[in-house]
């Protein structure tokens, strides 16, 4: 029951984030986006989440967490690789970074 429990409350979240994205500002789409991601990360659709993620950046480049979550996605999707790539841009282009340079560094610290 739990499970079923947590699937309609994410598809809830997903209404919601859709509705977003449909009428709000660029922090809204962006928002939506970030929660699109993050229940997509907890069906195990790291891929797809990381997508959502760089959506989030176009609405909002200058915020630093959807920068995090895409590269934390592109980990867990066994790219690090690209998740240094995303770190790389969004060292860029957020305006904060301690996040981005301490991820950064964890994935050169793994090769």
């Amino acid at each position: 029951q739990g499970d079923s429990r947590a699937y309609h409350e994410n598809s809830g979240a997903l209404g919601a984030s859709a509705r977003a994205v449909a009428v709000g500002d660029s922090a809204d789409r962006s928002d939506a986006r970030v929660v699109e991601g993050l229940v997509l990360m907890r069906r195990g659709r790291a891929r797809e989440a990381a997508a959502a993620f760089r959506e989030a950046e176009r609405w909002r480049p200058g915020a630093e967490q959807p920068w995090v979550f895409e590269a934390q996605a592109l980990r867990s999707a066994g790219d690090p690789a690209a998740a240094a790539a995303a770190c790389r841009r969004g060292l860029a282009a957020a305006t904060t970074t301690a996040q981005l340079r301490a991820l950064l560094a964890e994935l050169a610290a793994a090769r």
